[in-house]
Formats: C-alpha cells, sequence, structure tokens
C-alpha cells in the first residue's frame, strides 16, 4: 500500500503540468463514446469513427467559446456606444450635490463621498477592463488552441482503447474486488448524473435564454444565450447573471427614453427568468438524473467550489465526482471497520 501511495504521487507529480488537459480528455471522452459507438456502427474503419467524433467535438462543443471570444470586442464596443450616446452625452448621471437636501443627492455623497458621480469616468474604466480582459482572451488564443489539440489527441488514443486502459487500472488497484467494483459503479453512475446533468441543463437554459431575449428585444440574443449557458455551468452564479442586468438594461432604458413599453419588457424579462429559465434547471435535473446516481446538491456545491480552485473549468465536473467516490469510499470502509 505505501509503494502504491509513492506511486501515485509521483505519477501525480509527473502529470500536474498536463492534469487540466488530462481531465478535460477523459471527460470529454466520456460525453462523447455514445456517439462514438453509433458511429463505429456504421463504419468499417475504426480510426476514422474517431476522427469524425473528434471533429463533431470540435463542432457542437468548441465552436461556442470561439464564437463568444471573438463577439467579446464587438459586443463590448456596442455596450460603450450606447452608455455613451445615451447616458453620458445627455449627463443623465453627472450629478453634483454637495447642498442639495434630497434621496438621490444623499445616495450619490454616500457612494462617491465627494457629492458628484462621474459617469463618463465610470464607463471609460469599465470599457478599459473589457477591452483588457478581450485582450489577454485573444493572447492566450495560441495556449488555448496547443491545449485543444492535446485534449483531442488524448482523446483520439482514449476512444481507441480506453475500455483497456480502465481494465487495467482496476486490476492495478490494491483493493478488495467488491470495493473496486462498487467504486467503478458508483464513478460511472456519478459522472453520468454531474456531466450529463451540467451540460444538458445549461444548453437548455442557453437555449430559454436565446428565446427571451429575441421575444423582449435584446440585440444579439444568440451571443447571449451562448454566454448564459456558459455561465450555467457555475455554482451560484448561473444564468442569473445574464438575465438579471438585461432586464435591469431594458427597465433603465425605458426610464432613460420614458418608454413604458420597455419597462414592461423589462419587468416581463424578469419574470420570463424567474419562472422560466430557473425553474428549468430543477424539472431537468430530476428527469435526467432520477434515481441514477443521484448526487447531494451539497456534495455537488462543495466538490465544484473546490474542483474549481484546484483544476479550473474543467473541475466543475471533476470536483463532483471525486468527493462523491471519496465519500463513498469511507462508507465502505467505516462500514467494515465501524
Amino acid at each position: 500500500m505505501l509503494f502504491f501511495i509513492a506511486a501515485i504521487i509521483l505519477f501525480y507529480l509527473l502529470l500536474k503540468p498536463l492534469i487540466n488537459i488530462f481531465l478535460a480528455s477523459i471527460i470529454l471522452t466520456y460525453i462523447f463514446y455514445p456517439l462514438y459507438k453509433r458511429i463505429k456502427e456504421h463504419s468499417k474503419y475504426e480510426s476514422l469513427s474517431i476522427l469524425i467524433t473528434l471533429v463533431l467535438i470540435i463542432i457542437i462543443f468548441l465552436m461556442p467559446f470561439v464564437f463568444v471570444a471573438s463577439q467579446i470586442p464587438k459586443q463590448a464596443a456596442g455596450i460603450y456606444d450606447y452608455a455613451k450616446e445615451n447616458i453620458v452625452d445627455k449627463g443623465f448621471f453627472d450629478v453634483s450635490c454637495e447642498n442639495i437636501n434630497s434621496i438621490k443627492c444623499d445616495t450619490i455623497n454616500f457612494i462617491t463621498g465627494s457629492g458628484y458621480f462621474n459617469f463618463d469616468n465610470f464607463i471609460n474604466k469599465l470599457f478599459q477592463k473589457i477591452t483588457e480582459f478581450a485582450t489577454y482572451i485573444v493572447v492566450r488564443i495560441p495556449n488555448i488552441i496547443v491545449g485543444m489539440t492535446l485534449v483531442l489527441f488524448i482523446s483520439f488514443f482514449l476512444f481507441k482503447d480506453g475500455k483497456k486502459i480502465i481494465n487495467g487500472v482496476v486490476v492495478m488497484i490494491p483493493l478488495h474486488k467488491k470495493y473496486s467494483d462498487k467504486l467503478i459503479k458508483k464513478f460511472g453512475q456519478v459522472t453520468y448524473s454531474v456531466v450529463y446533468a451540467h451540460i444538458i441543463v445549461a444548453i437548455a437554459q442557453g437555449v430559454l435564454g436565446t428565446i427571451g431575449f429575441y421575444i423582449f428585444g435584446i440585440e444579439s440574443a444568440i451571443f447571449w444565450g451562448v454566454v448564459m449557458a456558459i455561465f450555467a455551468l457555475l455554482p451560484l452564479i448561473g444564468p442569473a447573471i445574464i438575465w438579471i442586468p438585461a432586464s435591469i438594461f431594458l427597465i433603465i432604458n425605458g426610464i432613460i427614453v420614458n418608454e413604458y413599453f420597455d419597462i414592461g419588457k423589462g419587468i416581463g424579462l424578469i419574470l420570463y427568468g424567474i419562472f422560466i429559465i430557473s425553474t428549468s434547471d430543477n424539472i431537468l435535473r430530476v428527469k435526467i438524473v432520477g434515481g441514477k446516481g443521484d448526487v447531494h446538491p451539497l456534495t455537488v456545491l462543495i466538490g465544484i467550489i473546490g474542483g474549481l480552485s484546484l483544476f479550473g473549468l474543467i473541475g466543475i465536473f471533476v470536483g463532483p465526482i471525486a468527493l462523491s467516490l471519496l465519500i463513498t469510499f469511507f462508507k465502505d470502509f467505516s462500514g467494515d471497520y465501524a
């Protein structure tokens, strides 16, 4: 057991620089393995089936991220132009309140401490931050491409020899067969629950968000729907980080242009977000998971937070799976030694 633990530690240290790439490859292979099996049924060549699957992975899973990254500068510029034209140039928030006793002025004095709120400077600083973030994304594109190439390269061999690798790992685990079998079974159940529930719910909320944005007149509805789907993968934050500001934008825009219809659209989007987008999470998650590998919400939350800290974005999936397996492992051993 000591030699096994030492070997695991050494193995981890060797793979540490590429651990996220390996984990991403494993998750991608698991998600698309059913699709690969179906393609393989209609093809005589295994390698060709794998290549087709990898191309579909690029189209289905990676293109949305490329689309969002390419649209960030354009959307940032659009927001800046709107704020400049409709708010800053009209002096909507440039209010001097040193000697005026009112709720509005008291609030501005409390927030700024100076009695003056310069919205022009606020918008310029915000746009500068968005530009810096967009530049950071663009600069990192070569590293992202190299990383994704390695992910797909490893996934190729996981599709090809994944079952052999799993069987080899099971044989090497220095545990009694009943424990190793139970862990493997639990891994399949939990992975199904965490991965598919997360992804399908996120896609559904992104689609519902796109429909809602289109109905209530938010420009670039597809872009914001994709962004909403990405944020739906994150705990606590979720898609509300997109539709709540969008609702507030519609209400503020209605106040600025003195249009009650826009205010009504903002209120309508809030209700749509609460009763349609947010409710779909609970309904779909129950339908997808059912009783198969059901994971306690607290386990998922703690696992995601810890996984994000350790592994970055891929930790959204890895954290809950690892924590669930660890709990199962301790339950089995505590039952034997209690």
